[in-house]
């Protein structure tokens, strides 16, 4: 698993890049991530959405963005 403080990780919605992950949130009992933080604000101003990983397609390492599903 990649790290999100070592690599930026893009999430890109429809429209084109929303943000890139901040952090991840795990069941504490599967120890499976199930939630991805997400920063959507700009350089001024910092706000993180909470998305579900069902919400998102499958990453593909090489194009880097992850996209909504």
């Amino acid at each position: 698993m990649r790290s999100a403080s070592s690599n930026r990780i893009s999430v890109a919605a429809t429209d084109g890049e929303m943000g890139s992950v901040r952090n991840f949130l795990f069941d504490d009992q599967s120890w499976k991530v199930s939630y991805l933080v997400v920063d959507v604000g700009n350089w001024l101003k910092r706000r993180d959405v909470v998305l579900p990983i069902t919400a998102l397609e499958k990453p593909d390492w090489q194009t880097k963005p992850v996209a909504l599903i």
